[in-house]
């Protein structure tokens, strides 16, 4: 059988591998749908997806989910345009500068303890060692050892460069319980291939295994406050932006104080998220259907002073949660938020912010919201009994002008009088 760089088996006339390939080409999918709807929104601003489409294999699974959550936050919040440009993008990983993969052969060469490749080399023979004699199940392991070194779809010295070494023994130690598996398995002639991971999971599971939940948690913030942005900029009359409320420019004027003290080094992260959900507060006096995120936002971000004075609630309650259920939550989050802008870009009206209030509480099995506002670990709001709610009909500014040619407070008029 034909062997390639560093030692590994290459079964022979394996057709060529894809993106599709991967199991995070749905991030793509989703990838290209962002794209296409902010340079739809603004025909001016062509963004570099190309490039990122070709190099897609070349990032790690964590790398992509990245990606797409920086798209989703500049949909959501019509900024930050320029992180989408392939460069930014290849820079904030470290992928712009980092040693190709011949360059990074050489220096194994030289060095005197063995490199993450040289391990992984020693860990992928001791699955090899143990796969079982028969013909079909030797042939069907050198189809999976070609998927998981396959170009730049599977593992590579430029992906090990750019991952921690507690994350290389996490990818050590996810291949020895598959040698464990494959040794109780010797007396089969076949080879379930549900026994071996592929790249992408064992990348991905590496990844997991190390991220705190601190990490994880910031990122269902993150997602929950592009949520935020986005039912803010249907959902927030234009006057309340240029009208006189000294409160409401009070409150912005404080956030963006506190803002730069933070990027100074002069304040923390928690008098910000105090500004933010003041001003978040005098918004929603302006717009209801903001207050159900608001209130969900409260209650993520507020102190827990039993805990410690510096830490969130919602971190709190959410570190409670198991890591799968963490990772879990994260990856439900960013789903509503493309589907939420799925349905912006598509001109449909928002979910009720209540119904989606209630999709985020089972994302982290209610352990962060309940109705009133108050932190709980158990109360969760249901969602399809909000949706099948008595109440009256409502629309945001902007989908009342753009489909009905009048005002959000007359078209609810109209249609709560008729209700009645």
């Amino acid at each position: 059988m034909p062997r390639a760089a560093g030692g590994v088996n290459r079964p022979p006339n394996t057709a060529p591998l894809t993106f599709l390939d991967s199991p995070d080409s749905g991030l793509l999918f989703q990838l290209r749908a962002v794209y296409g709807w902010l340079e739809r929104h603004d025909g001016s601003r062509k963004l570099s997806l190309p490039e990122l489409e070709a190099r897609w294999g070349d990032f790690l699974p964590s790398e992509r989910a990245h990606f797409i959550r920086i798209a989703l936050h500049v949909y959501c919040t019509r900024t930050d345009f320029p992180m989408l440009q392939y460069p930014t993008i290849a820079h904030l990983v470290g992928f712009d500068d980092e040693p190709t993969e011949a360059e990074l052969e050489d220096r194994e060469a030289g060095e005197l303890e063995p490199s993450a490749w040289t391990r992984l080399m020693g860990s992928l023979a001791s699955v090899r060692s143990v796969c079982p004699d028969a013909r079909a199940a030797r042939t069907a392991f050198g189809h999976w050892e070609h998927r998981f070194f396959a170009s730049n779809l599977g593992i590579t010295r430029r992906k090990l460069y750019r991952m921690s070494s507690a994350m290389h023994e996490r990818v050590f130690e996810r291949l020895a319980a598959a040698a464990n598996q494959l040794a109780h398995a010797s007396h089969l002639n076949t080879l379930p291939l549900t026994l071996l991971p592929t790249a992408d999971t064992t990348l991905a599971y590496a990844f997991n295994a190390e991220q705190k939940p601190s990490q994880r948690f910031s990122l269902y913030l993150g997602l929950v406050e592009n949520l935020y942005a986005l039912y803010k900029a249907d959902y927030l009359p234009v006057d309340a932006e240029t009208h006189s409320d000294i409160d409401l420019e009070t409150a912005r004027d404080t956030v963006l104080q506190v803002d730069l003290k933070v990027r100074e080094g002069d304040a923390d992260r928690f008098l910000l998220a105090v500004a933010l959900q003041n001003l978040r507060k005098h918004e929603a006096r302006h717009a209801e259907a903001l207050k159900p995120l608001v209130r969900a936002l409260g209650q993520l971000t507020a102190p827990d002073k039993e805990v410690s004075a510096t830490s969130f609630k919602g971190l709190v309650l959410f570190a409670h949660l198991s890591a799968g259920d963490q990772v879990s939550a994260v990856n439900t989050a960013r789903g509503l938020v493309f589907e939420a802008c799925k349905m912006d870009a598509e001109g449909e009206m928002l979910l009720d912010s209540r119904i989606m209030v209630a999709k985020l509480s089972t994302a982290v099995r209610g352990a962060c919201f309940d109705a009133e506002g108050n932190a709980s670990q158990t109360h969760h709001l249901d969602a399809h009994s909000l949706s099948h709610s008595a109440r009256h009909a409502r629309i945001s500014p902007h989908y009342a002008e753009r489909y009905y040619g009048t005002t959000a407070q007359r078209w609810e008029a109209e249609r709560g009088g008729a209700a009645a």
